[in-house]
């Protein structure tokens, strides 16, 4: 990873708005249950209309605050991801206008389309996602389980051990996945290639009648291409369920013990 080095600085200058407003978006949404307690509790159960009226607009007050900041940081993020794509995608396109001959050939020219579009919209895409899931999930789920330690340490510790489960298992889940991520871009390669062979050699292959051996060729590597995929995708995909059935799993132990 040492080739991103000298685009971060022009990266991060967009980024850390978007984490800072990120940051801002998690603390208020981890505050208003524990608002939203404080209204039930010492406003409605004590009729205090007082009291519900101020946290109401103060939650209201907090709500437009974070809808301002998920705003900025979909608009600095996405400025961040696509000016680094285009930057590397710049770059990369001079790397290969200055390969040999000997050097383009033996990558290959569908090799070569395809770390100039698929590989650098994946970095990008990262990228874009450091400000979404990435980063927001790791900071809800540890400033849930403080929260959780500030209200009822006892009760806290089940959400902690579940920490390393959903640890292991997510590492799991990537360890199988990658090696299928890797078979992808090699059927991209595949895609790209019978598709440069085709229309650099569209009129021989019609001259000689050969559409439908180019077809049945394109789509097997399109399907090949598609299998791969989908199996990529499932193997992530099981993430999510996991996690949930690890959090579900932990809210019913801790509905049984404060039962």
């Amino acid at each position: 990873m040492k080739w991103l080095k000298p685009y971060l600085p022009a990266y991060l200058k967009l980024a850390l708005p978007a984490w800072l407003s990120l940051l801002a978006e998690v603390l208020i949404d981890l505050s208003l249950p524990t608002l939203m307690a404080t209204i039930v509790n010492n406003g409605v159960m004590k009729q205090d209309m007082d009291l519900i009226v101020r946290i109401g607009l103060l939650m209201l007050g907090l709500a437009l605050f974070g809808s301002v900041a998920g705003v900025i940081r979909n608009y600095m993020s996405t400025h961040a991801s696509q000016n680094l794509g285009t930057q590397i995608r710049a770059d990369l396109f001079r790397k290969v206008q200055a390969l040999s001959l000997a050097s383009a050939g033996k990558l290959g020219a569908s090799s070569l389309i395809t770390r100039l579009t698929n590989d650098v919209m994946q970095v990008q895409n990262l990228s874009f996602m450091l400000t979404r899931i990435f980063i927001r999930a790791p900071l809800m789920l540890i400033g849930g389980i403080l929260m959780a330690f500030l209200l009822n340490p006892g009760m806290a510790v089940v959400l902690f051990f579940s920490l390393p489960i959903l640890s292991v298992l997510i590492v799991i889940r990537v360890k199988r996945g990658f090696p299928l991520f890797r078979k992808v871009q090699t059927a991209i390669d595949r895609v790209n290639g019978v598709v440069r062979e085709f229309l650099s050699g569209v009129r021989v292959v019609k001259v000689f009648n050969r559409m439908d051996y180019e077809s049945e060729r394109f789509n097997r590597a399109n399907q090949n291409l598609a299998g791969l995929s989908i199996r990529a995708g499932r193997s992530m995909a099981a993430i999510q369920p996991l996690i949930v059935i690890v959090m579900n799993g932990s809210i019913i132990i801790l509905l049984w013990l404060g039962g």
